[in-house]
């Protein structure tokens, strides 16, 4: 299984240095900022299990690398304890984007640059939770803390100490209730506002940040995210105005993001009015057919 996942790693090493090539072929390499991370590590039989189900440090703690614009800080390496909280924060502050107020997470830049330190402590959820330190490891469930493991001594989180560091365990345990309470408020305001909830350019930051044909296509995006969502009638009214930004750059995709509207309509009940199905259904008949092939 190691072998497997080994050459995983390999194939995607591989498609990312054509990737690379590309950007450099295009002119684009020293003006893109590029993120690589992932969402958790795996287990190959470490504490007798596989795959992902646990927050042990060999799923908990994933790879963060970022290459700059012109290779602006490269080589640094950062031994702070940070969250993946903070990639989207840090992306938005290189492209000089303030997130919105509710967003958790904290830019990396000051960190990168120097000028401040990394977290205190990390929370993380799962069916046996987390709390990370620099120095500990606990895991704990609402009901109290189950496993207490000394990082300096046991970075493989093999032994349990908590019986032998008792005031350590309940010190942490206390910024654990802390960090779920926090997560919980945070995860309801999320659901509460859904897609209300993403970063909102001004037409601007727009203008500044995005040609025609990336504008087109993150309102295409927007308009697929409200029907995901559940809210048919606004998917189908932002999907009818990324379809005809796109008119002019692609028609096929033009035509494509037409339908699409058309089906986000059809689940809204919305048959008649202005933006509605049959506007929708029009213009897509009206829209050049994809080229076919040669």
């Amino acid at each position: 299984m190691k072998g497997l996942y080994d050459g995983g790693i390999a194939y995607v090493d591989a498609e990312l240095g054509f990737l690379f090539e590309e950007l450099k072929a295009l002119g684009l390499w020293d003006r893109t900022l590029i993120v690589l991370t992932a969402d958790h590590g795996e287990e190959f039989a470490e504490h007798g299990k596989f795959l992902h189900e646990e927050n042990f440090d060999e799923i908990a703690r994933v790879p963060l690398m970022i290459r700059f614009p012109h290779g602006v800080y490269g080589g640094r390496r950062i031994s702070e304890l940070v969250s993946t909280l903070e990639v989207m924060p840090t992306i938005l502050d290189v492209l000089g984007i303030p997130p919105n107020p509710e967003v958790e997470g904290r830019s990396l830049m000051p960190l990168i640059a120097g000028g401040r330190e990394g977290r205190p402590w990390v929370y993380m959820a799962g069916a046996l939770e987390k709390l990370r330190t620099p120095a500990w490891s606990l895991f704990a469930l609402e009901s109290g803390p189950w496993f207490l493991y000394d990082l300096h001594h046991d970075p493989g989180e093999t032994v349990n100490v908590i019986r032998a560091h008792p005031r350590t365990a309940a010190a942490l345990f206390a910024h654990y209730l802390e960090a779920r309470r926090h997560d919980l408020r945070a995860w309801r305001q999320l659901l509460l506002k859904g897609p209300n909830g993403l970063v909102h350019l001004s037409q601007a930051d727009r203008a500044r940040l995005m040609d025609a044909r990336q504008a087109a296509e993150v309102e295409r995006l927007r308009g697929q995210i409200a029907f995901d969502h559940g809210r048919s009638s606004d998917a189908a009214r932002l999907l009818l105005g990324a379809a005809r930004l796109l008119e002019p750059l692609d028609a096929a995709l033009a035509r494509e993001t037409h339908l699409e509207a058309i089906g986000a309509a059809v689940f809204a009940g919305d048959l008649g009015r202005p933006g509605g199905v049959r506007e929708a259904a029009e213009a897509a008949r009206a829209a050049p057919p994809a080229p076919g092939p040669p």
